[in-house]
């Protein structure tokens, strides 16, 4: 058996069509779970049902009691979560779908600044500093982060929001990835100076000049970087606006 059209649409009304756990809209993209199992006694009456996108539902199948690891939704703790949805949702505090799909698609445009430096237009060996190149990975996850944008000076250039006020679960998912392959770039470029792999010296006029001994390393960073962008430019097409490509910058061969 499964609910009936009636309160199955009852549940998805008091739900607005979010899910009760990650708290998204979903649209079609919605299922009403039963809270205890029908093999278990559960009924198909509505004080049995939750309403669960396809990830949070799988979520909440997916542990297996006879391999335990971590903590299993417990049918009280289900109840609570979506009484607490409905709630909002009846007094009006909850976001609508409209609002929540815009508020998301400002915040990873604003993101999409953040990357809107030579740090990832540039090729590695070609970066002009590599301090700056460095500050500017740096920079980038503190903006992701914190939804602050600063300039190369330290200097507050716009304000928005982190990734953790994304609706949009999967795309805050997304955004998690991108900031810890951030932080992998970050450390392998501490490690390579740490290990020789890339020499940093002075000039004339005190001008800093750079030798790089293994190219495997330059690679790695620009393979390395071309995934983040990969990974972000798959969320711009899914909200819509333009997505990203590295190396932006082509250097052509000059002929004299």
């Amino acid at each position: 058996m499964s609910f009936s059209q009636k309160v199955a649409e009852d549940l998805l009304v008091q739900a607005a069509r979010f899910c009760c756990l990650c708290r998204q809209y979903k649209g079609t993209k919605i299922e009403v779970h039963h809270i205890i199992q029908e093999a278990n006694g559960g009924s198909d009456e509505h004080e049995n049902g939750i309403p669960l996108c396809f990830d949070c539902h799988a979520e909440v199948e997916s542990y297996n009691t006879k391999h335990p690891r971590g903590r299993k939704f417990q049918p009280s703790e289900l109840k609570r979560l979506r009484d607490d949805w409905f709630g909002l949702v009846a007094s009006g505090k909850a976001p609508s779908a409209a609002v929540s799909q815009d508020e998301d698609t400002e915040l990873i445009r604003f993101y999409s600044q953040c990357f809107d430096r030579p740090a990832f237009q540039d090729y590695f060996q070609q970066e002009g500093t590599m301090e700056a190149f460095d500050k500017a990975i740096e920079d980038t996850i503190t903006a992701i982060n914190t939804g602050c944008l600063l300039s190369r000076d330290g200097k507050t250039l716009a304000m928005a929001k982190g990734k953790s006020y994304l609706h949009n679960q999967q795309w805050r998912d997304q955004m998690d990835v991108i900031v810890d392959i951030l932080k992998a770039i970050r450390s392998r470029y501490k490690l390579a100076i740490q290990l020789g792999q890339i020499q940093v010296g002075n000039g004339n006029h005190s001008r800093q000049f750079y030798c790089f001994h293994d190219s495997e390393l330059a690679q790695w960073m620009d393979m390395t970087r071309a995934e983040v962008l990969q990974l972000f430019s798959n969320i711009c097409k899914e909200a819509g606006i333009k997505t990203l490509i590295f190396p932006r910058k082509r250097w052509r061969n000059r002929h004299y």
